[in-house]
């Protein structure tokens, strides 16, 4: 019994600090985090092969419209929605496309994401490839469409055009 209310205190803190932390990003006056760059690929340099009688279609990886620079694509699917990432001064955005009904499940699906299930629900321990180490006070926190998220990844449903930031809060 003292777990659980440890664990509900420690939440609780978390999500204070997590709504402490988005209202101070909110109020600042900083310039925005520069995102990413993903390398396109290089152009070719060959004169343009004759047209062929049927249609070429494209891998389906490739998305319909092309991506905005420093926007790195993941996934195939109906669903599309942008993750950023911030860790520290670093920010990243992916365009996730899914056929998964939940965050957690489309993040899982896509090695963007690795945690534990809990009472709580998905606990998220690594996002892209960066490791929030409890033990150095670092917790990953998210946000739906610009608003604090009360629910857990895996108990929010994915939209089209949905956006979702995940930070590192750091107490």
């Amino acid at each position: 019994m003292k777990q659980k209310q440890i664990l509900s205190l420690l939440l609780a803190l978390v999500m204070a600090l997590s709504l402490f932390a988005c209202a101070k990003n909110n109020n600042s006056a900083a310039a925005p985090a520069e995102t990413v760059a993903t390398e396109a690929p290089a152009a070719a340099t060959e004169a343009p092969a004759e047209p062929s009688e049927a249609p070429v279609e494209q891998p389906a990886e490739l998305p319909a419209e092309p991506a905005a620079e420093g926007v790195r694509v993941v996934g195939e699917g109906a669903t599309k929605v942008t993750i950023v990432v911030t860790i520290g001064e670093e920010v990243r955005t992916i365009e996730l496309h899914t056929d998964e009904a939940d965050l957690a499940a489309a993040m899982k699906k896509e090695g963007l994401a690795s945690g534990s299930e809990s009472e709580y629900g998905f606990m998220a321990d690594t996002i892209d490839g960066y490791f929030a180490d409890p033990a150095k006070g670092e917790w990953w926190v998210f946000t739906k469409n610009g608003e604090m998220w009360m629910n857990s990844a895996d108990k929010t449903d994915l939209a089209d055009g949905d956006s979702y930031e995940w930070s590192v809060l750091i107490y």
